[in-house]
């Protein structure tokens, strides 16, 4: 089964990880954590006139053109409004995809978020995500029409959000070397992280055809880094983030000017793949599977527990056994609670969720049966095509279309719903001599988490199964730090 798979059906979330980080670092308006009056992030020394300052940007990788961003945001006696909008071809394993991402907000005068709409689409699946803030609680409405779900996201502090980044800190007038804190909230995993931005240095770039001097912010959030390069009155002449992408300040007819050669553009999933030093042999039949990383530091926080240990750079995977069902089985902890729970995009309590899983299993099935016909059921129903987007599960269940990403949350909602814990795990997997970014699952049977990938129709999953993250989608976000980066060498592969 797993190798008469093609690597379409493993789309990466390498090319959303990147955009994400490219969208989040412009989507959240940040405060230093030392921060005095708000005040002193107001716009004031920013000519926006009464047209409000408009930048075109053209999105560019590895020199090919990709898109435009148009940014815009406008002064008025109540506060402020933003505007972005974001056109991309992208090709993905030989798949080319229009993308398209829209936002707007209403910031009061101190800069602070009052309400908020985001729209990430392509031509399988579409995210929309509208907010506003009461107090310290953010009201989300995720979807539209007969599929809208409501969440409250509690805020320590009420957020800051625009696609003016860098006009906060030429205000603050950092010195080169000096960093500051921020806390953010990123509408595409529907959380506040914190950011560090530092003004690295003052150098000179090419513009539009002319020297200028700008300021060059290195970004730092959530292990990911980008830079970006602005003026002295805080407008963003350049970005540049993870795997080759780049965003340059151009004129608004050089950013409509669409590039008809998309389709010979670098594959990005591709290029987030890793070669390791040997090829693994037929990884469906092993029972152990030892590697070295190296390139990048990973965080040890999930990397050892359940199948997995690790310790000074070396993972070892052993494929687990499927549980006795008439063993003893110990209580989930109070930790692991939530993964029975419903949230944003795993809504295992909608109705139309609830009522799936009902009709997959039965009231009479033990948590082992249910999850072998719900992982079953999903790997056979759902076509497996490539799809840029957020996943959310009650999306995935309409369309039955999707990749691992889809295929993970629509996994773990009717296991939800069906009364099996289940979380999502995010990491590498082999196919065809490669390691792919990729998303899978794990169940929790008779005391035990066993890994799942419906994908692939594995359950368990297969030891070449490289678990780097662990939780709900928004894990996804932490990949980026690695990509372009990570090596792996094969230690062992046992049978």
């Amino acid at each position: 089964m797993f190798r008469n798979l093609t690597i379409h059906h493993v789309l990466a979330p390498a090319f959303l990880l990147a955009f994400a980080v490219l969208l989040t670092a412009r989507a959240g308006f940040f405060t230093p954590e030392n921060a005095g009056a708000p005040k002193e992030f107001a716009l004031e020394n920013v000519p926006l006139g009464n047209e409000g300052l408009t930048t075109w940007m053209n999105i560019l990788k590895n020199g090919k053109k990709m898109g435009y961003a148009q940014r815009r945001i406008v002064r008025s006696p109540e506060g402020y409004s933003t505007q972005e909008t974001v056109f991309m071809s992208m090709n993905t394993l030989g798949v080319v995809q229009d993308i398209h991402y829209r936002s707007s907000a209403k910031l009061g005068p101190d800069l602070r978020l009052e309400s908020f709409s985001f729209n990430l689409g392509s031509p399988l699946a579409s995210m929309a995500l509208k907010g506003a803030v009461r107090g310290k609680t953010l009201r989300l409405e995720i979807g539209e029409g007969p599929n809208q779900k409501h969440a409250e996201i509690p805020l320590a502090e009420p957020p800051y959000w625009g696609t003016g980044l860098m006009y906060t800190a030429a205000v603050v007038k950092m010195k080169p070397g000096e960093s500051a804190t921020f806390p953010v909230f990123d509408p595409v995993t529907t959380s506040q992280k914190d950011a560090r931005a530092t003004l690295a240095a003052i150098e000179t770039i090419r513009v539009m055809g002319k020297e200028v001097s700008a300021r060059r912010v290195e970004i730092l959030f959530a292990g990911n880094s980008q830079t970006s390069w602005v003026d002295g009155e805080g407008e963003v002449l350049a970005e540049e983030s993870p795997l080759g992408i780049r965003m340059e300040k151009v004129t608004r007819e050089l950013a409509l000017k669409r590039d008809t050669s998309a389709g010979d553009m670098d594959d990005i999933i591709e290029a987030a793949a890793i070669a390791p030093d040997k090829p693994l042999e037929e990884p469906e039949t092993l029972d152990r599977l030892v590697v070295r990383f190296s390139g990048a530091g990973l965080p040890d926080r999930d990397l050892s527990g359940d199948r997995q240990t690790y310790a000074d750079g070396i993972l070892t995977v052993r494929k687990e056994r499927l549980p006795d069902e008439n063993s003893q089985a110990p209580l989930l902890s109070a930790a692991d609670a939530v993964f029975l729970s419903p949230s944003a995009f795993v809504a295992s309590d909608d109705p139309t969720i609830t009522a799936q899983a009902k009709a997959i299993v039965s009231l009479e099935d033990s948590p082992l049966e249910r999850a072998r016909k719900i992982t079953a059921w999903v790997h056979t129903s759902l076509e497996k095509r490539p799809v840029v987007s957020v996943p959310d599960a009650l999306t995935t269940l309409s369309s039955k279309t999707g990749d691992c990403n889809e295929h993970a949350v629509l996994t773990a909602a009717l296991a939800r719903a069906a009364g099996v814990p289940a979380r999502i795990e995010i990491g590498l997997c082999y196919l065809k001599g490669r390691f792919y970014y990729h998303a899978w699952n794990a169940l929790w049977i008779q005391g035990s988490w066993i890994t799942a990938d419906t994908v692939f129709g594995q359950f368990p999953a297969d030891v070449a199964h490289l678990r780097l993250a662990r939780g709900n989608p928004q894990a996804q976000v932490e990949m980026l730090a690695y990509l372009g980066k990570l090596e792996i060498s094969v230690l062992e592969q046992t049978k």
